[in-house]
């Protein structure tokens, strides 16, 4: 077993380090917003922070998990590559605002300089909409490519298995939360005509109401949970090994 000294010279710490800062921001990325909004109602969406007295906060924890993204190269050409995209999505996500309704048939302005990017893209439109449609895009394909690393992670961990138990069971369920999530942001921006030209309804396929401000929620506790479990993995898996070798020596 490598000694503290040695993890500091092979980077383990700071890299165990980097996935709980990762994971603990996005965990507590809906706490914060919703308590520090100044809005009496609840959320329709983490991103309608933007607007709110929260706004610094959204944006800030975004940004810095791009940037971590950015830093973090993973242990192969294509984990470099979808870890990059991820962070350039994130910063996408956090600087081009959504939509924002402040009074009957009139939208917020969005930032002029997004307005002139995101119309290199999109250019049919109202500001406020071309504006909108470039975050939900950056949304689902950030979303979308933290679910491709997981997917990478599940696939690792399962052929290493036997020697790390704890990981497959936390990557595996990770995954399947972060599904879910996706499952119900793409139906909500569906059935709101933002991404897909299909309508359909997020309420066809989950009862719920603001389905895109939990869709967001359930996407990241699975993505929060794996990164911040693994990112303190060598604590846990510690505990886990001795006690199922104390319940093995007891029986």
């Amino acid at each position: 077993m490598e000694t503290l000294e040695q993890k500091l010279q092979s980077g383990l710490v700071s890299f165990r380090a980097l996935w709980a800062i990762v994971g603990a921001t996005a965990l507590s990325l809906a706490i914060l917003v919703n308590h520090f909004s100044g809005e009496t109602e609840h959320l329709s969406s983490m991103s309608a922070s933007y607007w709110t007295q929260a706004g610094s906060i959204f944006i800030g924890c975004l940004v810095a998990i791009g940037f971590c993204m950015f830093i973090y190269n993973g242990s192969g050409p294509l984990e470099f590559v979808l870890t990059k995209l991820a962070g350039l999505f994130a910063t996408v996500v956090a600087l081009f605002p959504t939509e924002h309704l402040i009074s009957s048939g009139k939208y917020a302005e969005p930032p002029y300089w997004a307005v002139d990017l995101a119309r290199l893209i999109f250019h049919q439109g109202e500001d406020y909409e071309i504006v909108s449609k470039m975050h939900s895009w950056a949304a689902l394909l950030f979303f979308g490519f933290l679910t491709w690393i997981m997917l990478i992670y599940v696939k690792r961990a399962h052929e290493e298995r036997s020697e790390h138990p704890f990981n497959y069971a936390l990557f595996w369920i990770s995954a399947f939360i972060m599904f879910t999530g996706l499952l119900i942001l793409i139906s909500a921006f569906s059935s709101a005509g933002t991404v897909l030209p299909t309508r359909v309804s997020a309420q066809d396929f989950f009862d719920i109401s603001d389905p895109i401000y939990w869709g967001e929620l359930v996407f990241l506790v699975g993505f929060g949970l794996g990164w911040l479990l693994e990112g303190l993995g060598h604590i846990i898996e510690a505990g886990y090994t001795y006690v199922r070798q104390k319940f093995a020596a007891g029986t």
